[in-house]
C-alpha cells in the first residue's frame, strides 16, 4: 500500500510537469503570434498620413494635440468629453529647411568660436 507521502510526491510531480506543459504551449503561442504579426506587417508598410507632431498638456482635463495628415497640420484641444480645432489646414513647415538654417547658425557659431580663440601675431616683417 501507498504512504501519505508518496500520494503527495506523485501529486506535486503531475503538478509541476502540468504546469511546466502549459507554460510550454503559452510560449509556443506567443512565438506563432509574433511570426504571424511579422508577416502580416508587411501588408502595413505603406507610408502613414496621419501623425501625431507635437502634444501639450494645457491642465489636468485638457491638452492640445498637432495633426499632420497630407502636410497639413491641424490644432486641436483635446478635453474629457469634448475635442475643438483651433485651427485647420495650417501649412507644414519645411523641416528640412529648418534643420539647414540650424546647421547654418552652428556653423556661424563655430566660425564665431575660432576667431575669438585664434591669435594674431604683431610681427611686422
Amino acid at each position: 500500500m501507498e504512504t501519505a507521502a508518496t500520494i503527495d510526491t506523485i501529486n506535486i510531480l503531475r503538478l509541476v510537469i502540468s504546469f511546466g506543459i502549459v507554460m510550454a504551449l503559452m510560449g509556443g503561442l506567443a512565438i506563432a503570434l509574433r511570426y504571424i504579426n511579422s508577416r502580416a506587417g508587411g501588408a502595413y508598410t505603406q507610408k502613414r498620413r496621419l501623425k501625431i507632431i507635437e502634444t501639450l498638456v494645457i491642465d489636468h482635463k485638457r491638452k492640445a494635440v498637432i495633426l499632420r495628415r497630407d502636410n497639413k497640420e491641424h490644432l486641436i484641444i483635446l478635453g474629457n468629453e469634448n475635442e475643438t480645432l483651433i485651427e485647420s489646414d495650417i501649412e507644414s513647415p519645411d523641416y528640412e529647411g529648418i534643420n539647414n538654417n540650424k546647421d547654418h547658425a552652428d556653423n556661424k557659431k563655430t566660425k564665431k568660436n575660432k576667431n575669438i580663440f585664434s591669435v594674431k601675431s604683431d610681427t611686422a616683417a
